[in-house]
């Protein structure tokens, strides 16, 4: 089974096997299939014989091309040279016998000289010129000949040398020469018919394989079937529905790849990390990951994407659009994917939950980040090998290594990690605060005064069921239950002492370390916690208006 393998997935003219190899059937950059080339080059090889291989190699392709070009260049040379000598006569041979070398005929200033002997009535033995009557036949069948195969030298392999004549005065003697006619071949191939279109000047239509034209946007298809197929993204047609969901599709084929998903089936492998895909496309953008490739580059910056998507989105940051609008309130946003994630903030939706600790997330990627805590995986730096739990920190850490702070305030130069927190801090400067309407109750972001909101609404409350109160989160909930069960699983490694939630731990942890982020911009005094630095500031409020 090898060998039959390798033969049919080999070149076709030089049993090689290498990666680029293109079907004998395909359309060269003049139109003309590389098979009929081969044909019109080396016409006594049946190329396309069933059972063999269909293929040619990338260098074969381009001897072809010279073969071919030479081809043509002869035959165009040889017309040249026949409407040139349009009035001369002409006489053909089919073998290098029939031409007697020593009857070498001089032509100089239209008189024809034969080579003189001492006894030129006993030489029988030289050619002469043929009267008209045998010259005309003579070429009437080398005409006939030519009219089955465009080149003869190319098609038939038989030499043909031609004798020029031209019409003198000089007494002539005619002898009977008899000329064997050339072998019959089979109808010419598509490529030798255009030949021999371009050797009679006949205009050759080529049809365009894209034949199938949208009569609503103008796309052209090469098959019919194509084109229906396309229809049905401006009709609205889905014909193929899932069986597990409401969902349809215009394609039979995105049908199948989408019932991979409720299936589970991957089939494709990625061959360096082994992680599998439901489709070819998802496999190709994840090999870029590991090539590092990055083929789509933004014109206004220097970013580059792995996939165009990704171009595409950020592209509106550019051009400021946000085609995305939230249904709950005004805010807009660049893509489909941030737009759900904050719809998860209205509706208190969290469908991805840990299998170890029962903790929900709005987004798949926050899993995945949070089960490397079950895991004990970290996230390292590759300069200086320090460890982090989240991507994101190893992202803020690089720019210790690189230098770039993209979140800087204007005002105050202070860096932010994200650009979220940066956002936050702006508000200090511009006194910008969100009101709640109902309670006048002020916050420092649309998020926490929309999340705020639902406290009046009762919209997407999540209720104690032990002392009936509500929270706007699943994780408040959480950490309210556990005033009434007595769990603290958060442990201060130091002291042994514990806490109910993992914010209380971390400030528990700056009294031994002694750090204190929090510092005051009139005096410099530095906090444990923003609640201290809160009231420390109001001292300064009361001072200054007294």
């Amino acid at each position: 089974m090898n060998s039959v393998f390798q033969l049919t997935d080999c070149c076709r003219t030089c049993l090689r096997v290498e990666s680029a190899l293109t079907p004998l059937n395909t359309l060269d950059s003049d139109n003309i299939k590389l098979c009929d080339k081969l044909i019109a080059c080396v016409s006594d090889i049946a190329w396309t014989k069933p059972g063999y291989s269909n293929l040619m190699c990338s260098n074969c392709t381009e001897k072809l091309r010279v073969a071919y070009d030479f081809r043509l260049m002869c035959i165009h040379s040889e017309n040249t040279s026949q409407q040139y000598f349009g009035q001369d006569k002409v006489t053909s041979y089919t073998n290098l016998d029939d031409y007697q070398l020593t009857s070498t005929i001089h032509i100089q200033n239209n008189i024809i000289e034969h080579p003189q002997k001492e006894n030129t009535s006993a030489n029988s033995d030289y050619l002469s010129l043929l009267d008209e009557e045998t010259i005309s036949k003579s070429t009437k069948q080398v005409e006939n000949s030519r009219s089955v195969s465009p080149d003869s030298v190319a098609t038939t392999g038989f030499a043909r040398y031609e004798k020029v004549v031209k019409k003198t005065g000089v007494p002539t003697k005619s002898v009977k020469t008899q000329t064997q006619p050339l072998p019959q071949y089979i109808s010419l191939t598509p490529a030798a018919a255009r030949l021999e279109a371009q050797q009679t000047k006949t205009t050759i239509v080529v049809e365009d394989p894209y034949k199938f034209e949208c009569t609503l946007c103008g796309k052209k298809y090469a098959k019919n079937a194509n084109l229906k197929i396309h229809m049905r993204t401006h009709t609205g047609e889905k014909p193929f529905e899932c069986k597990y969901c409401d969902k349809k599709f215009y394609h039979s084929s995105h049908l199948r790849e989408h019932i991979r998903r409720h299936t589970g089936e991957k089939p494709f492998q990625c061959s360096v990390c082994q992680k599998r895909f439901t489709i070819t496309a998802e496999l190709t953008v994840h090999m870029r990951i590991h090539t590092g490739e990055k083929p789509y580059a933004c014109n206004c910056c220097e970013k580059r994407y792995i996939k165009a998507s990704d171009l595409q989105v950020h592209m509106r940051s550019h051009t400021g659009e946000k085609p995305f609008a939230c249904s709950y309130c005004d805010k807009k946003f660049t893509s489909g994917y941030i737009l759900n994630s904050h719809l998860k903030t209205h509706t208190g939706d969290r469908p991805w939950q840990c299998s170890l600790c029962s903790k929900s997330f709005t987004q798949s990627s926050h899993l995945t980040v949070h089960m490397k805590k079950h895991t004990g995986e970290k996230f390292i730096c590759k300069i200086c090998n320090e460890e982090f739990t989240h991507s994101s920190q190893l992202t803020v850490h690089m720019r210790q290594h690189t230098g770039r702070q993209p979140y800087k305030c204007t005002v105050c130069d202070k860096v932010c990690n994200y650009a979220s927190e940066l956002q936050t801090h702006m508000v200090k400067h511009t006194g910008e605060k969100f009101t709640c309407i109902t309670c006048d109750k002020k916050f420092t972001t649309a998020a926490y005064l929309q999340e705020h909101t639902r406290t009046h609404t009762g919209e997407n409350l999540f209720n104690c069921s032990i002392c009936d109160r509500t929270f706007t989160r699943a994780t408040y909930l959480e950490k309210h239950i556990r005033t009434h069960t007595g769990e603290r699983p958060y442990t201060c490694e130091i002291c042994g002492k514990k806490f109910t939630q993992s914010s209380s731990l971390n400030v528990h942890i700056r009294k031994h370390t002694g750090e204190k982020p929090y510092t005051c911009n009139i005096c410099n005094r530095s906090f444990a916690t923003s609640s201290y630095l809160s009231v420390h500031l109001r001292k300064h409020k009361k001072y200054i208006n007294m």
